[in-house]
């Protein structure tokens, strides 16, 4: 009988090939050979396989007798594809299913023609687009500020819940940062996340004033105060008008469409 792939943790690993610490870090060295990102792999990896190798991404792996090999090179793998296809370079799509009900709908009330009812039903599905990246989107820009100052970018979602890390083993200190676009929305998986591991949540914009309900407020200033970054530097690029800059300089043209 084939058996089938097996979607594990680092934790499961360790407890199925019964592995130690020392046995691991040797496999990863050699899977880190000539790869790009070899540094901040190993420091990532090392430091969650000591404290919380259950945070580390679930993979699926497939019965063999290196299980810990091919973790750990899948693992380095969406690592490096999560920094090497930026998603502010992706296409945005124009179409998607369609509901009928609510296109008649929306005919009812605004009365406008056909012509511009499409113009409303391409826009929804390109900004519908543009909102399903927006979060890896923000990560790529704070990657592009923070890990200039020591921080890693978790990227390719390789520690779950977890966006970025800051290490200082000097000063025996760890920050475990989380960042959210808007203050209603929330990673589905931070509640599954194990008791005593304290992750720092941030989100970009906050609820919005009384008195112009269409507008969030930006919260730059609490980012940097989680960072505790206050150089000139750090002040001008941790703010909304450079990421909103960024966006701008840096986003692809490209619209997918059927």
């Amino acid at each position: 009988m084939v058996r089938k792939s097996k979607k594990m943790n680092l934790a499961d690993v360790m407890s199925q090939d019964n592995l130690n610490t020392e046995d691991i870090e040797k496999v990863l060295d050699e899977k880190l050979k000539g790869k790009e990102y070899s540094e901040k792999m190993h420091t990532l990896f090392m430091y969650f396989l000591k404290t919380s190798a259950e945070l580390l991404r679930s993979i699926y792996i497939s019965p063999s007798e290196d299980i810990i090999g091919e973790y750990i090179e899948k693992w380095c793998n969406y690592f490096m594809n999560g920094r090497n296809n930026p998603t502010l370079k992706k296409a945005l799509k124009n179409y998607g299913e369609k509901d009928e009900a609510l296109i008649a709908r929306v005919k009812s009330v605004t009365k406008v023609s056909d012509e511009k009812m499409a113009d409303y039903i391409e826009g929804h599905f390109l900004f519908m687009s543009a909102e399903n990246n927006n979060g890896l989107i923000l990560e790529e820009y704070l990657a592009h500020v923070l890990e200039k100052y020591g921080w890693i970018w978790c990227s390719g979602e390789t520690v779950k819940a977890i966006d970025f890390v800051y290490l200082n083993e000097d000063k025996n200190e760890s920050i475990l940062l989380q960042i959210k676009n808007k203050y209603n929305t929330e990673n589905s998986s931070s509640s599954a996340i194990r008791k005593g591991t304290e992750i720092i949540k941030w989100n970009r914009l906050n609820k919005p004033i009384k008195t112009d309900k269409s507008k969030p407020i930006s919260n730059w200033k609490k980012l940097r105060e989680i960072v505790n970054l206050y150089t000139p530097e750090a002040c001008e690029e941790l703010t909304e008008e450079k990421y909103l800059e960024y966006i701008k300089n840096n986003s692809g043209e490209d619209i997918e469409t059927l």
